[in-house]
């Protein structure tokens, strides 16, 4: 094949990539289809933010579920991720609360602080949850024990206040893991260390889990949360299945809570 035979491959190449790009783009953004509750609502401000005073409801379909979110639990706006095909959610602890006049300064800070940040997706083929996600993040912590001191040293784990128990190997990297005892699928959040500020200035847990065997739903909030009480975790994890199921009633939209899970 000489240049100019190679040159134009290239070029096909080239633009057959762009339209199978093109394609798969658009069939994810096909996937989430979304339309507002109102469509003769105010919309939304300069700065692609949810109104915080807007009473606006958002319709998308993930899968077979449809969901109905207020725009002031919308942490970003984005079109609704709908490039992307998620929903992200911010609301203000303990009741998942959604953004108002009132509480927007703590919707504000650099940090966590009393808010949580919540992410829906579809579940994938290779997405590991439960059991097999915690099997990982110990093989990976074994690993790391095996090519450091030839797997001497064991992964270190013990028992935490009553039901729980917690991986505190620093091969973990993240900090700490914190085991719900006999849950099944294994329920666990990971937390950066309190004690290391350098590292972890505003220390924060994740959680990682599969509701209604098809959605992936990942969380995040501030470690102060579970410091004093772990089963707070516990609490958190209810409530926030609670407002996912309350985005997934058909009679949300005909009475929309304003105050979160705890009304």
């Amino acid at each position: 094949m000489n240049l100019t035979q190679l040159g134009i491959a290239m070029v096909i190449q080239g633009l057959l990539l762009t339209s199978a790009n093109a394609q798969s783009t658009q069939n994810r953004s096909d996937s989430l289809k979304l339309q507002t509750s109102n469509p003769s609502a105010t919309p939304l401000s300069a700065n692609n933010t949810p109104s915080a005073s807007s009473a606006e409801v958002r319709t998308m379909r993930i899968g077979n579920l449809e969901f109905h979110v207020p725009v002031s639990y919308l942490d970003t706006w984005d079109g609704f991720q709908s490039k992307m095909g998620y929903i992200r959610i911010k609301a203000l602890l303990p009741c998942l609360e959604p953004k108002t006049p009132e509480n927007a300064a703590e919707f504000e800070k650099h940090h966590l602080g009393d808010t949580i940040v919540i992410s829906i997706d579809r579940i994938g083929p290779s997405e590991l949850t439960g059991d097999a996600h915690l099997a990982m993040r110990l093989a990976q912590a074994e690993s790391y024990h095996r090519y450091v001191d030839d797997g001497v040293t064991a992964v270190r784990h013990h028992h935490a206040s009553p039901g729980f128990v917690v991986f505190d190997d620093p091969a973990l990297f993240v900090g700490e893991i914190f085991l719900l005892e006999g849950s099944k699928p294994a329920f666990f959040f990971e937390c950066s260390r309190s004690d290391a500020p350098n590292f972890f200035p505003f220390p924060s847990c994740a959680v990682r889990e599969l509701v209604h065997s098809k959605l992936l739903v990942q969380y995040w909030y501030s470690r102060t949360w579970i410091d004093n009480d772990l089963k707070t975790g516990l609490t958190i994890d209810s409530n926030v299945r609670k407002l996912i199921d309350r985005f997934t009633s058909p009679e949300f939209l005909q009475n929309p809570p304003t105050r979160g899970v705890c009304q």
